[in-house]
């Protein structure tokens, strides 16, 4: 963790009126640490209803960076568990309190009604641009 990501995430917290913070800075410069310690806040004030809403190639990096640096629990969301929680009586597949939701842009316009219906205290969405990942 660098002094510059720490100040982006303490950006993010500056007011408590604000509906949210774009942390946007050049490739390699460390977005998912600066994202990660705004959910590790969230997390700690046992707000856990988040949403990662990643490019379907970076889902699995968020995954495993949120549980190997920030040791939050996660679940990616893709038809075939969607499908299968579904199938086992479970119509709010989105709804998993306990655990950091991820799924792609696709999946979650597919299911855009099921996004909108869940209660998020906080969403992530994952930009890639031309040259990298912002």
């Amino acid at each position: 963790m660098n002094p510059h990501q720490v100040d982006a995430a303490l950006f993010a917290f500056a007011s408590p009126l604000s509906k949210g913070a774009l942390l946007a800075d050049e490739v390699g410069l460390g977005k998912t640490i600066e994202a990660g310690l705004v959910i590790s806040q969230r997390w700690a004030e046992g707000k856990r209803r988040v949403l990662i809403i990643a490019p379907s190639n970076l889902r699995k990096q968020w995954y495993q960076e949120m549980n190997e640096k920030f040791f939050i629990p996660c679940s990616i969301i893709e038809s075939k568990s969607y499908n299968a929680a579904i199938k086992a009586g479970d119509f709010r597949p989105f709804d998993m309190n306990g655990s950091v939701v991820i799924c792609s842009y696709q999946f979650a316009r597919n299911k855009a009604a099921d996004v909108h219906s869940t209660p998020w205290v906080f969403v992530v969405r994952i930009f890639e641009t031309v040259g990298g990942v912002d």
